[in-house]
């Protein structure tokens, strides 16, 4: 009896341990579902990823592209921009040549020539220049702005018709009072006297005559 109930023991003793390693045995079942679904899960998550990142780099070269494009055509506007001012300022450097050419040509022979826009007088040339530049031409800018020659002064007005050369120097008009008192005097005519004793002889006669 004490043998069967020794043998009972160990078999009790037996399924006990036996349930215990299959309790154990279902929780790690669990516990590797749970494992399984996780890297379903991150697999998913990964695979999202790396989608999201190919998008971004097609994302990436297209802006770079955009740029590229955008800095080539910067450098054309560039360009074309300084053309423009090169020709700007040409145009206005032979403007202004034109102008002083005309009005150069205005006190020489005393009539206007047909090339020439609102130069009527030479004192009101440099203004009238300024005026008409800024009204056609925009300013370029300082660093390719080309100099121009400065206006030289304007040429005297004509001489008044002097006499003939061969009338004494008695014929010499003297100043004459106006109604205000003031006195006019007239320019002195030269004459072949004047000539003779002045310009003919060399200036150390002139000195010892004087």
């Amino acid at each position: 009896m004490q043998t069967l109930h020794g043998k009972i023991d160990k078999l009790l003793d037996q399924r006990t341990v036996t349930e215990t390693i299959d309790d154990k045995l279902g929780s790690l079942v669990c516990e590797i579902a749970s494992i399984k679904s996780c890297y379903c899960t991150s697999n998913t998550m990964f695979h999202d990823f790396g989608k999201k990142l190919t998008s971004i780099k097609s994302d990436t070269e297209k802006s770079i592209r955009k740029c590229e494009s955008l800095k080539a055509w910067n450098e054309t506007l560039e360009k074309d921009v300084m053309k423009n001012t090169l020709n700007i300022s040409a145009l206005n450097h032979s403007s202004q040549s034109l102008e002083l050419a005309s009005c150069h040509d205005f006190g020489s022979t005393g009539m206007p020539s047909p090339d020439n826009h609102g130069c009527i007088q030479p004192d009101t040339f440099e203004v009238s220049a300024v005026n008409n530049n800024k009204s056609s031409v925009p300013k370029p800018p300082d660093t390719y702005l080309v100099p121009t020659t400065p206006l030289p002064p304007p040429p005297p007005p004509p001489a008044p018709k002097t006499p003939s050369l061969l009338s004494s120097t008695a014929n010499t008009q003297k100043p004459m009072n106006t109604a205000t008192g003031e006195k006019v005097y007239y320019r002195i005519p030269i004459t072949t006297d004047i000539l003779i004793s002045v310009v003919l002889k060399p200036p150390g006669e002139r000195n010892r005559k004087n």
